[in-house]
């Protein structure tokens, strides 16, 4: 995957974050927010909470000025429900609605 990490830094200036049991890339959407892009974790690893894991270790890597992580689910792709509900039990909320594009978000520091 270290080309796949290359390509995505130099062409959309994405963070590709490696595990044993997955990966997701990330972006510095602006001075306030970050947006992860991609989650993958393999299907034995699932409901393991390692998203709340790996969450914890991309928020050691960011300044503490960022308050919101935002992300989404692709309403056509095949594991759409599956997805949507990880992140509803993980915290999201729904920010908005875009097409086939449900966009969430997350507040780091805690509901305002």
């Amino acid at each position: 995957m270290d080309h796949y990490a290359k390509y995505l830094k130099e062409k959309k200036n994405f963070v590709l974050e490696e595990y044993p049991e997955g990966f997701f890339t990330w972006f510095d959407m602006n001075e306030q927010s970050v947006y992860i892009d991609i989650v993958y974790i393999a299907e034995e690893h699932r409901g393991k909470g390692l998203m709340r894991i790996w969450f914890n270790d991309l928020m050691r890597k960011i300044p503490s000025t960022k308050t919101f992580l935002f992300c989404d689910v692709e309403t056509k792709d095949l594991q759409a429900s599956e997805s949507m509900q990880a992140l509803l039990n993980f915290g999201c909320k729904i920010h908005k609605i875009e097409g086939d594009k449900i966009v969430m978000y997350y507040n780091i520091r805690g509901e305002v």
